[in-house]
């Protein structure tokens, strides 16, 4: 998704009682240590919403000649 300052997110969730949720957890605790230097989406946040596991990763700002089809 695209917030107001044009920035993508990357969100996905998964229930809290997945086998998955452990995997989800790591995900988010490895890409929040990453250096600057490795293309990778930047982590945002993590949350339990709902029951559930949410990583949310942030990308660089949208444009016309970014975008890949």
């Amino acid at each position: 998704m695209h917030t107001a300052d044009h920035r993508a997110h990357f969100v996905n969730a998964v229930h809290a009682a997945s086998p998955l949720a452990g995997s989800y957890r790591t995900k988010a605790a490895v890409s929040a240590e990453l250096p600057p230097a490795v293309p990778a989406p930047r982590f945002g946040w993590t949350a339990g919403l709902a029951g559930h596991v949410v990583p949310c990763f942030v990308g660089e700002p949208a444009t016309a000649e970014g975008v890949r089809r």
